[in-house]
């Protein structure tokens, strides 16, 4: 008995944990959602996790309507709509990402942010995030960026709705996240990640690399393919790399902040949200 209490009180945490993060961005969760993006220390079996879940809304410690949970606390926005709308920008888009696909190097294309989370509105841009072959970042960041300009869809200003904003490159030997910027907030971004293609199972290379966000969400677990060998050989192509790279550090060096520029990582983080949602989910 005072182990099925225990595990009740820990259900019941996480439950209200996951609730009140997302309560951050005024989402309700389905019961897949709450269940697989539960943010917990341990795993519950399905029908014991249901039933306290069940028993929670019954007695109003949260609400639920039409088969969405959320806290009390808040007026949720509507899932439906934000779905629609999701898949609205992502079909709308669809030629874009076709046309970002014909870049050889790209190993993942996909997408971060509301749109990931199926809580994109009007005012939304489309934050992806690309892995690329090994030595090959900065040619893809620069073809990337090329082609987006090209048909008038790279972001020109913050949050610019509508638009692409590529704001985040690895290269497949950086796959690993630094235990330094790993949290909650890091974790759930990479468990919310929506691949729009891949190549040479790079998502689930991602995904096994990082496998420590099980740390946050236990109940996320994806099958990873058998372990897949970088091949890298000398090219004139590294020559061009190292050359391309120079001239695009050397024209972001006026206008850098933040951001971070390296050989095998670039991330446009001048606005990075992680630190205010970290502390609005500290407030609660």
């Amino acid at each position: 008995m005072p182990r099925q209490r225990a595990n009740e009180r820990a259900c019941d945490k996480a439950i209200k944990t996951t609730l009140t993060y997302r309560s951050i961005f005024k989402y309700p969760l389905t019961f897949y959602q709450l269940s697989t993006f539960l943010i917990s220390s341990k795993t519950f079996d399905y029908v014991f996790f249901k039933n306290e879940l069940q028993k929670m809304a019954k007695k109003n410690y949260i609400q639920t309507k039409g088969g969405k949970f959320y806290l009390n606390s808040i007026k949720p926005v509507s899932w439906e709509l934000r779905k629609k709308y999701t898949e609205q920008i992502l079909a709308e888009n669809k030629h874009i990402f076709d046309l970002l696909k014909t870049i050889p190097w790209i190993k993942l294309l996909g997408v971060t942010g509301s749109v990931a989370a199926y809580n994109a509105d009007k005012r939304s841009d489309i934050d992806i995030f690309i892995i690329t072959s090994k030595n090959r970042l900065w040619l893809t960041r620069g073809f990337t960026a090329l082609l987006l300009k090209i048909v008038n869809a790279y972001v020109r200003v913050d949050a610019e709705p509508g638009k692409i904003c590529p704001n985040l490159f690895i290269d497949e030997s950086y796959l690993t996240w630094p235990p330094e910027k790993r949290n909650v907030y890091t974790a759930h971004e990479i468990c919310m990640l929506q691949p729009i293609f891949q190549r040479d199972d790079a998502y689930f290379r991602f995904l096994k690399a990082n496998d420590w966000v099980k740390k946050y969400f236990p109940n996320f677990v994806l099958d990873y393919p058998e372990a897949f060998k970088v091949k890298s050989k000398k090219s004139i192509v590294d020559e061009i790399e190292k050359y391309v790279m120079g001239l695009q550090i050397s024209y972001m060096r006026k206008k850098k902040t933040k951001e971070i520029t390296e050989k095998h990582i670039i991330h446009f983080n001048k606005h990075d949200n992680g630190p205010r949602i970290l502390e609005a989910f500290k407030k609660y």
